[in-house]
């Protein structure tokens, strides 16, 4: 215990002394042309740093809430070194949830132009990582534009609500990295009808479901053990480091000693599952290392269906290479080291996951070397 209260003091005191930034905020209307010159009225807080590059989160408030109960949450993520945006649509009695989630992966790209715009206050500040999070509608339409959307490198939820399209539906297209914050107290969105279904549905290869055990609804945002176990889960998105997934992990087991949460987490991202022993089926590739393709092999013991893919480092699926129904038998697939456009990737570490009847999925390791 006394190991993990000390590691935890020290990565608390690493976040608070490393990144502190001044920030400032301005409104800005990005206009998108796909929907009849659709106006999205967006809130930006910024770190004032001069030649350096930022992260970028979006987020999404909840039904009736205005951006304003998130300024403190958004002023303390810009000191960390996050451009945060706050789109201000869908503020009204009968919001559409579907119009929401749009303008949030519309403000995220229209960051990444700000920042090739010589005449934005953003230019030369945006990086090309974005998080997108919400809080109750804005939870649940931050799920449905994470499905839609390739923008989007990681989703934190809090108390999200159920929405129209079915956020519950969507989680099953998500593959990003993710936290699911409920609160136990919650009456407006209970956890059981809404974020328990869908943290279950997300198909991330690595997810989190944390409960906070004395938290109501529209305190989760301001939470500020919330905010602690945050920002290494944030810190891995921008370095792809795994081992501030290990520090995400103290910090949850350290606050669910104390019995402040209770907390699950799936994950895949270092699993690799004993196939052989487990369900008679196989698999592997070869080379591995390569430089042009690799050959992934698999045997089926029964009929399945099968969702084979590749996922980058940060659990995104990068590409489909076979999604269909197998009777039993051996297959073979190459994948040539490209995405699903066509492009060839970078040198690095990715994996590939197979996944059986759309349950559960079993991942390995390649690598790709130029």
């Amino acid at each position: 215990m006394k190991k993990i209260i000390f590691v935890l003091l020290l990565y608390l005191i690493l976040f608070t002394t490393l990144f502190s930034y001044d920030f400032e905020q301005f409104s800005k209307t990005y206009v998108d042309p796909s929907r009849d010159d659709r106006p999205i009225l967006t809130q930006i807080y910024y770190p004032t740093a001069s030649n350096e590059i930022f992260p970028t989160i979006v987020f999404a408030h909840g039904w009736l809430l205005n951006y304003t109960n998130y300024s403190q949450l958004s002023q303390d993520l810009a000191a960390e070194g996050w451009i945060v945006a706050l789109p201000r649509t869908e503020g009204g009695l009968f919001p559409s949830h579907q119009d929401f989630a749009l303008d949030l992966s519309f403000v995220a790209n229209s960051l990444q132009i700000d920042g090739n715009d010589s005449t934005s206050v953003l230019y030369n500040m945006v990086d090309s990582i974005s998080v997108v999070m919400g809080h109750s509608m804005g939870g649940g339409c931050a799920v449905l534009s994470a499905a839609e959307s390739d923008v989007f490198d990681g989703l934190v939820s809090f108390a999200a609500a159920e929405t129209d399209p079915s956020a519950i539906n969507a989680a099953l297209a998500i593959t990003v990295p993710s936290i699911t914050y409920s609160a136990a107290d919650d009456n407006i969105t209970p956890p059981a009808s809404h974020q328990i279904p869908i943290y279950e549905n997300l198909a991330s290869l690595y997810k989190s479901f944390v409960s906070f055990l004395d938290e109501d609804h529209l305190g989760i945002t301001s939470n500020q053990i919330a905010y602690n176990c945050m920002q290494p889960f944030l810190q891995y998105i921008i370095t792809e480091n795994i081992s501030y997934l290990d520090q995400f992990e103290d910090s949850l087991i350290y606050y669910e000693n104390f019995g402040n949460i209770q907390y699950q987490i799936v994950n895949n991202l270092n699993s690799v599952h004993n196939y052989e022993l487990e369900n008679n089926l196989e698999i592997s590739n070869y080379p591995n290392p390569f430089e042009q393709s690799t050959e992934i092999v698999f045997s089926l013991p029964k009929p399945a269906h099968v969702d084979l893919s590749i996922y980058n480092l940060k659990g995104r699926r990068i590409k489909s290479l076979l999604n269909e129904n197998k009777n039993p038998g051996n297959f073979q697939v190459i994948w040539k080291g490209e995405n699903s456009k066509g492009e060839s990737l970078n040198s690095g570490v990715y994996f590939y996951s197979l996944k059986l009847n759309n349950s559960e999925s079993y991942s390995r390791k390649c690598i790709l070397l130029k």
